[in-house]
């Protein structure tokens, strides 16, 4: 179970192929297939799209789902092996705007005391050392981005503490540990909440199993808090609470 592929509207598919394959970006398909509502589709090579299964898709009438509870999607989070790559292929090739890019650190500090009868207390600082890590980049996709995580140091290794709230060493992780079973590709889906700790109490108390009991920091300044897969079936998804820019 999990995200299994994107859609991204174009007003003509053959011309949206035709530039697709003349921006090195190949097309499997060679015939449109069936998609929703009647609507047809081609499907871009996932090798040439870093393993996001992408679709072109012609229109079709769809209304916008109108909650108090979810604003919208935020973002799509791609497990990824190059973001580099990923930026070539979905902004050089494909024209997508790229919205913004971080780096995402979880690091360990450590405090020395030397408590003396005579001399006092002497405290010692050492550099930060850092345990985990992820380069994220956004690229925005209609009206949402995708998110593509890429582990900032493999040698620092994977270790999930499940039971546990997340951190960004247990995210870095996730996407390490995702990557080595699967291969780079869609991870999550992110979906925006006005209050992500009312939010989280609510599915809480309905019997939904979380990660995060409580937002916590995430890219973007904004709070994030995890759902686990089993609340939606086996799809991965968290909350996010944020500003637009």
């Amino acid at each position: 179970p999990g995200i299994h592929h994107i859609a991204v509207e174009v007003p003509d598919l053959q011309a949206a192929a035709r530039a697709a394959t003349d921006a090195g970006i190949a097309v499997l398909d060679t015939e449109p297939r069936p998609g929703l509502a009647g609507s047809r589709r081609l499907l871009l090579a996932p090798r040439a799209t870093c393993g996001v299964r992408t679709y072109l898709s012609e229109p079709f009438p769809i209304e916008r789902s109108r909650s108090d509870c979810v604003e919208r999607i935020d973002h799509i989070g791609v497990a990824s092996a190059d973001n580099r790559a990923a930026v070539e292929a979905f902004v050089t090739r494909l024209g997508h705007p790229l919205e913004s890019s971080q780096t995402d650190m979880e690091a360990k500090m450590t405090i020395e005391s030397f408590t003396s009868d005579t001399y006092g207390v002497v405290y010692h600082a050492r550099p930060p050392e850092p345990v985990g890590g992820l380069r994220v980049t956004f690229v925005t996709v209609g009206d949402c981005e995708l998110e593509f995580l890429e582990d900032f140091d493999p040698r620092q290794g994977a270790q999930i503490l499940h039971g546990e709230a997340g951190t960004t060493k247990q995210d870095q992780s996730a996407i390490s540990k995702f990557i080595a079973a699967r291969g780079p590709g869609l991870h999550h889906i992110a979906l925006k909440v006005p209050d992500i700790n009312a939010m989280l109490t609510k599915l809480e108390r309905g019997g939904h199993l979380l990660i995060d009991r409580l937002g916590r920091p995430g890219s973007r300044r904004a709070q994030i808090g995890f759902l686990h897969p089993k609340t939606l079936n086996g799809v991965l998804a968290h909350l996010v609470e944020r500003e637009d820019r």
